[in-house]
């Protein structure tokens, strides 16, 4: 057996915990002194397994860890990690393993604690509390899956076949990102959210302080569409134009028209369900309108859009 693989063995002992249908909390866990968690790194696969991470080419050493292996004792191996880097556009990715991120890192920018949060969930959100005891982040965000394509009318969230595993990701005292390819055990399909909290201290001004890390990551469903369109009324209420908008993601911006005085914007699911939502057109200087929506692949994983009216 693999090294990698005896670690991932003992680690998936430590986190059996079942997610399916519920919300479950993980107590706080003491982490090595090199480790700051930072928050998690949800990836979808066929069966669970981690061997989409440990055979990742792009894993490097970070330092050592001891394993014990019966008899013999501790025995000092490798540590590979996947070090997150940064795109052409400056995000965050962990190159090699499809994810969907959700954490804070955290440094100091001219002797002050400084803090950033890294999402591509929907509903993002990250708050930070600082009292006399320390600091606290919390985050959560929102996966969404639904049917795939030529999936049952009667389908459920329930018959989902792949399953989620919430990776663990730590940062580097410089703010550095990585994985160790450590979390909780892995979930089946279905409606479920997952929580964890781990606490880790810094010295500032020499003086030592606690920062507490809370993520949650909630998976919801949704319904296929197979249409979004944009419908746009005068004043009067006399309808103006209708117009579709492409699903894959490449035009989400349209124009209002002249004499248009609001919006109605309806989501067709592939099942004939229609939900709409109306906006009013703004006035000058304010804010363009912007309608979520959300665009599942043909595995049922969701991706969220914003469609703007300007």
């Amino acid at each position: 057996m693999k090294t990698h693989k005896l670690i991932a063995l003992l680690l998936a002992g430590l986190t059996a915990l079942s997610l399916t249908g519920c919300s479950l909390a993980r107590p706080e866990a003491e982490e090595p002194e090199q480790d700051r968690f930072a928050g998690l790194y949800m990836v979808y696969s066929p069966d669970g397994s981690r061997d989409e991470f440990y055979e990742n080419p792009n894993l490097t050493e970070l330092g050592s860890e001891t394993v014990e292996a019966g008899g013999l004792g501790g025995i000092d191996v490798p540590r590979q990690v996947l070090p997150a880097q940064r795109d052409g556009e400056g995000e965050w990715t962990f190159p090699g393993l499809e994810g969907w991120a959700l954490y804070c890192i955290e440094w100091l920018e001219d002797g002050v604690p400084t803090s950033a949060m890294v999402s591509d969930m929907a509903d993002g959100s990250y708050h930070t509390t600082v009292a006399d005891e320390g600091v606290t982040n919390e985050l959560s965000g929102v996966l969404y899956i639904g049917p795939p394509e030529g999936a049952p009318a009667d389908w459920t969230a329930y018959d989902m076949t792949g399953v989620w595993t919430p990776y663990f990701v730590y940062q580097t005292e410089d703010g550095q990102p990585y994985l160790d390819g450590s979390g909780a055990a892995s979930s089946g399909g279905g409606i479920f959210s997952y929580r964890t909290e781990h606490t880790w201290t810094r010295t500032v001004d020499g003086e030592t302080e606690s920062v507490t890390v809370s993520a949650e990551a909630r998976v919801e469903e949704v319904p296929r569409l197979a249409a979004l369109t944009v419908r746009q009324y005068g004043a009067d209420g006399l309808p103006l134009c209708s117009t579709d908008i492409p699903l894959d993601g490449t035009d989400r911006r349209t124009a209002w028209l002249d004499g248009a005085a609001w919006a109605l914007v309806e989501e067709i699911s592939v099942t004939g369900g229609v939900t709409r939502a109306a906006y009013d057109r703004p006035g000058p200087g304010e804010d363009p309108v912007t309608h979520p929506f959300v665009v599942l692949d043909e595995r049922g994983l969701g991706t969220p859009l914003t469609l703007t009216l300007e």
